[in-house]
Parts: C-alpha cells; sequence; structure tokens
C-alpha cells in the first residue's frame, strides 16, 4: 500500500471510529481494529519511505562521485588528446628535422665529392709539373755539361790557336 493509500485509510478510520464511538456502536471496536492495523501500516510505509529515502541519499551521492569520476576522466582524455597532438607536432618536426638533415648531409657529400675531383686534378697537376721540373732540370744539367764541354773546347782552341801564332 502506499504511503498516500495508508494516509487516507487512516484518516478514513479516524473519522468511522469518531462517529461509531458518538453512536456507541459494535462497529466501533472494528473501527479502532482497523484503525490500529491503518496505523501499522502507515508506520510500515513510513519506514519503508525513510528506507527510500536513504537509498536516494545513497544513490545521489554515488551519482554525484560518478559524475565527478566522469568529470575526471573526461579531463584526463582531454589532456591525453592534447598529449597526444603534442607528441604527433613533435613528431612531425622531428622528421622535417631529420629530413632537412639529410639534405644537408647530401649536399655536403656532393661538395665533398666535387672538391675531391678537384684535389685530385689539383694532384695529378701536381705530379706533371714536378715531372716537367724534373725533365727541364735534365735539360738544364746537359745544356750545362755541354756548355762546359764548349768552353773547355774554346779553351783548348784558343790554346792551340796561340800556339799556332
Amino acid at each position: 500500500m502506499s504511503v498516500c493509500a495508508a494516509v487516507v485509510t487512516a484518516a478514513f478510520i479516524t473519522a468511522l471510529i469518531t462517529a461509531a464511538a458518538a453512536a456507541g456502536t459494535v462497529t466501533a471496536v472494528l473501527a479502532q481494529t482497523s484503525l490500529a492495523a491503518a496505523k501499522s501500516q502507515l508506520a510500515a510505509a513510513t519506514a519503508h519511505i525513510a528506507e527510500l529515502e536513504a537509498r536516494l541519499a545513497r544513490a545521489d551521492g554515488a551519482a554525484k562521485a560518478a559524475t565527478q569520476r566522469a568529470a575526471t576522466l573526461e579531463a584526463a582524455v582531454d589532456w591525453a588528446g592534447r598529449a597526444q597532438a603534442a607528441a604527433s607536432l613533435q613528431q612531425r618536426e622531428a622528421a622535417a628535422g631529420e629530413q632537412a638533415a639529410r639534405a644537408q648531409r647530401d649536399q655536403a657529400q656532393r661538395e665533398l665529392a666535387v672538391l675531391q675531383s678537384a684535389a685530385h686534378g689539383k694532384a695529378q697537376e701536381a705530379r706533371e709539373l714536378g715531372h716537367m721540373l724534373q725533365a727541364w732540370e735534365a735539360i738544364r744539367l746537359g745544356k750545362d755539361a755541354q756548355v762546359g764541354a764548349a768552353v773547355w773546347h774554346m779553351r783548348i782552341w784558343a790554346t792551340a790557336a796561340r800556339g799556332m801564332t
């Protein structure tokens, strides 16, 4: 029985008892018994209401705690999303930096190849010039010997020509 029905029944029975007591009939005893039963039902309904109110308060507390946990989880999800976005951005920046470093390395390797080729050419040229210098030195020494021999022959001819005169 609902609380409203118990209250209405108790009020109705109280009204009957009051009317029966005024009349002094047997129905007064029955009305008092009904009143006691209605009061008992009212007490049970009141206890049930108190229990439901307590359960409602516990459910309300649990709902508030669940709402708070949901807000905390939502904040954690938001933070994780921001962290993931930041990590993604850092990953893209790192990839771009790595690509730029590779491009610089490739450019440096190309420049190194050009410089090594130029150095190899200069070394070859230096070797050729060294060989030319050695050949020129040999020619010069040969010419010096020829000049020395010619001077020697000239002296001999000059001495012989003096002796003939």
